[in-house]
This record gives C-alpha cells, sequence and structure tokens, in this order.
C-alpha cells in the first residue's frame, strides 16, 4: 500500500487534503501495523544474506588456496581432476542459490516495509472490512479467516462474494487473534467470524 494508491478510501487522506473523519472509535477495530516486527524482520534477513556472502567468500577462498597449492606443489592427485570442477560448480551453485534467495527475502521484507506509511494494516467497522488497500462492505464478503500457507507463515484472508482474496501477513496485525474474530462477529451482526481451523498450531 503506498500513498498515491488507495486515495478514495475513508482511512486515507489525499494529497494535501484535510484528515479524514473516520466512523467512531466504537463502531470499528482499527489494527495498526506491527512496525517494530517489520523493522526486525529485514534487520534478520539482512543478517541472513551478509552470513550467505561471507559463507561463499570463504568456499571461493578455499578453493583458490587449494588450486594454488596445487601449482606450486605439482601435485597430481586425482582430486584436484574433474571431480573438483564438479565439486567446486555444486558447492557454488548451492552457494549463490542460497545468497540469491536471502537478498530476494530482504529485499521484500525491506520494500513491504517502506510501503506501509499511512493507512492502518485492518479495519473492521460496521460498514465492513479495510484490508490490503481496499474497503469490502459486508454484503460483499463470503468469509474471513487465518491459514497457514506453505513458504509465507500464517496470514489472514478476506474472501470476497465476487473479485480476488485480500490478505495481510498475521505478523503485521497488530492486535490478538480473538480480538479480530469478536470484532467481526459484533460489526457484522453476527454474520462473520473468523476461521481459525486452517491455522496451524
Amino acid at each position: 500500500m503506498t500513498a498515491g494508491v488507495i486515495y478514495g478510501n475513508p482511512y486515507l487522506p489525499a494529497p494535501g487534503g484535510p484528515a479524514p473523519i473516520g466512523p467512531g472509535i466504537n463502531d470499528q477495530l482499527l489494527v495498526p501495523f506491527n512496525v517494530s516486527w517489520m523493522a526486525y524482520e529485514v534487520a534478520r534477513f539482512l543478517r541472513t544474506v551478509i552470513f550467505r556472502i561471507i559463507g561463499l567468500a570463504i568456499t571461493i577462498l578455499i578453493w583458490v588456496g587449494i588450486f594454488i597449492w596445487r601449482n606450486r606443489t605439482g601435485s597430481t592427485a586425482a582430486i584436484f581432476g574433474w571431480p573438483s570442477w564438479v565439486l567446486i560448480g555444486a558447492s557454488s551453485a548451492l552457494s549463490l542459490g542460497m545468497l540469491a534467495y536471502a537478498i530476494f527475502r530482504w529485499r521484500r521484507a525491506d520494500g513491504r516495509a517502506h510501503r506501509i506509511v499511512l493507512a492502518p494494516a485492518l479495519v473492521i467497522s460496521r460498514s465492513g472490512v479495510f484490508l490490503a488497500g481496499e474497503h469490502v462492505p459486508w454484503p460483499a464478503v463470503s468469509a474471513l479467516a487465518a491459514r497457514t500457507v506453505f513458504g509465507r507463515g500464517d496470514v489472514f484472508v478476506l474472501t470476497r462474494a465476487g473479485g480476488a482474496d485480500l490478505e495481510v501477513p498475521m505478523e503485521l496485525l497488530q492486535a490478538a487473534p480473538s480480538s479480530l474474530d469478536s470484532a467481526a462477529r459484533a460489526f457484522s451482526g453476527s454474520r462473520f467470524g473468523i476461521d481459525f481451523s486452517k491455522l496451524d498450531n
């Protein structure tokens, strides 16, 4: 979510405009983004990138040292034949792959942190649900759920009657799951609760 993308919703002012007047505090549950968790994740992934770079550098230095020693001693051991090149290629490819994946996760976390500027992470109100930059009225909501997605962790998902699902990682929601469920039931007139059956414990 970036400024300039979701103007027009009741929770984000237009450029240069006055602050919006939203529903009263008794008519909504406003959940801010867990900024401290996001900063921790960015720092953690950056440390992983640094660790992978150091590991790759050590691998390269070891093999360079071995070949310098071979050339100086004139060794003809079998380890310096084609098996060594296979081993070098495999270890280097593995190290590069792990480094690339670490950089990807770090850049994704950093980009997500920088996109979070003004809008709240989630708002559950009497008019509907605001999530992922969109406000969905209750008649357009099919289901609310928290589920575990392989490779992505726990996510909060809003399924719409028509259109793509909306979701946000549970770690970014600075609220207890029980609070989200209570708010959904209260503000939807008991039509919706949050399904936790697909959430790994």
